[in-house]
């Protein structure tokens, strides 16, 4: 097979497997995910690799000074979630109008990031000891600037107080009824596909902020990888929306929020950039309300894919991380070949 590379069963074709039953279906034990969509946008093969397949297709490097943010970030989104639920169990949460109070840098820093830094470290995916030193004396330079300016960018007209940190929806997970306190409810989220059949979609908040009437809603979600990167992915263009997409997990969350918050009139996602100065900290999915409702397209392209078996490796995968998408990374130039192939 990679002497004379062609689309088949080898790559990506599995054409045969599906006639016999379909090699994903909806809502199958395989849930759904802003990440596994946003490896179906990026390649159809890598989606299949690491969501049907169930491999690791992330990257493994063995360069000294090759930091990891996305581990760091697994890291400074624990951190934060024990915070800010230690202050919700303590009653001390912001409301409406209110910021955090000076001294809460420190306190993060010194009672919740720092201690369990030499733990991170200890997983070997900080990278050379320098890279992790630079990244971190960035984020604490920047982190009061965030704890500052939070309530006026995420959390300001309409006024929000912050609800929670690090929620899941669609894995069993439940809230408080917000009109009767005694009631747990379900938060779920099922989006229809452009043949109307539902997907059920499961994922995680970093944080949650809503009004007290439960009218406006603000989905916030850590980001410690490029900003720039993330505008693109957005498909944030000076002319607004671009024809090239390669996320919907603004889209996702917008979508969770209004299914917890059904009579919410109003939903921002923000992203925010820790280790960035100033306003670029901050980052406004402008397009979570999808326009061009890309959601329900993709959702059907993953089925129809499942039921004809057909997972092309596209290799370029986001053109924006990678040369190759994860799952293509070893096959490199064959997946030009295997592209070729399935044009014929």
């Amino acid at each position: 097979a990679w002497n004379n590379p062609k689309f088949d069963e080898y790559f990506g074709n599995l054409e045969k497997l599906a006639k016999a039953a379909p090699i994903w279906e909806v809502n199958s034990q395989i849930a759904l995910s802003s990440t596994r969509i946003d490896s179906f946008i990026g390649c159809p093969y890598n989606f299949f690799a690491s969501s049907v397949l169930g491999f690791n297709t992330n990257d493994r490097k063995d360069l000294l000074d090759d930091f990891s943010s996305a581990s760091f970030g697994i890291f400074f989104h624990q951190a934060m979630e024990r915070f800010i639920k230690v202050l919700a169990k303590e009653g001390v949460l912001p409301r409406e109008n209110q910021g955090f109070k000076a001294e809460v840098t420190q306190v993060f820093v010194d009672e919740f990031l720092m201690p369990n830094l030499n733990r991170f470290v200890l997983t070997g995916r900080n990278g050379w000891k320098r890279s992790l030193k630079i990244h971190l004396d960035t984020l604490l330079r920047t982190l009061p600037g965030f704890f500052e300016r939070e309530s006026v960018f995420l959390r300001s007209d309409p006024a929000l107080g912050i609800v929670d940190a690090e929620v899941s929806f669609g894995k069993s997970a439940v809230y408080k009824d917000q009109e009767n306190s005694e009631k747990d409810v379900e938060w779920n989220l099922s989006v229809a596909d452009a043949d109307g059949d539902e997907h059920r979609i499961v994922g995680q908040v970093d944080r949650l902020d809503a009004s007290a009437d439960g009218l406006a809603v603000g989905i916030m979600d850590f980001k410690t990888g490029s900003r720039e990167k993330q505008v693109k992915k957005l498909g944030i263009g000076a002319r607004g929306q671009s024809k090239n997409v390669y996320t919907l997990q603004d889209v996702i969350y917008k979508r969770a929020a209004l299914a917890r918050y059904p009579h919410a009139n109003s939903v921002r996602v923000n992203f925010v950039f820790p280790a960035e100065i100033g306003d670029r900290m901050f980052l406004e999915a402008k397009y979570a309300d999808d326009p061009k409702n890309l959601l329900e397209g993709v959702l059907k392209k993953i089925k129809d894919a499942g039921k004809s078996g057909h997972y092309l490796p596209l290799g370029t995968g986001t053109l924006l991380d990678h040369d190759y998408c994860k799952a293509c990374s070893s096959l490199a130039d064959i997946t030009e070949i295997v592209n070729r192939d399935a044009k014929a």
